[in-house]
Parts: C-alpha cells; structure tokens; sequence
C-alpha cells in the first residue's frame, strides 16, 4: 500500500474516486461501524484485529484512521 499509494488514506482516496456510488457506501458504511465497534480499543488492539481477523498486512496510525474517515464522511471533498 505504502508503495503504490503512498499511504492508507491516499489509498482510500484512490479507492473512493475509482469505485461507483454503490461501493463508495458499502466501504463507507463498513469502515464506519469498524470504527464505531473499536472506538475504544487501545491502538494496538484495533491494529491487531485488522492484520490478524481482517487479513491487513498494514498497521494504521491514529492520523491514518482519522484520514481514512474522513475520506469516507458525508460531505467530505470526494463526494
């Protein structure tokens, strides 16, 4: 991801201006409830889940989950 994209969150911006409406939703509305469900988890416990349960060879940063959040927000400069 780091190499072709350069980061998560530009990897998502890249996902969210190639995808159609549809998918925009369903990775939104999923990131979303991810987010929500380990809003209190502690970071290394939300990494944890994600390369371990969801098979992500990327560990993300505070910055990165806040970007990637905001790239899929109602209202956000992709949209």
């Amino acid at each position: 991801m780091k190499d072709e994209y350069g980061s998560p969150a530009e990897a998502a911006a890249e996902f969210y201006t190639d995808a159609d409406p549809d998918e925009r939703s369903a990775v939104a509305r999923e990131w979303d409830r991810f987010v929500t469900q380990m809003k209190h988890a502690p970071l290394d416990e939300f990494n944890r889940f994600l390369t371990r349960e969801l098979g992500s060879a990327y560990s993300l940063t505070t910055e990165d989950i806040q970007q990637i959040s905001a790239t899929f927000a109602p209202g956000n400069k992709h949209r």
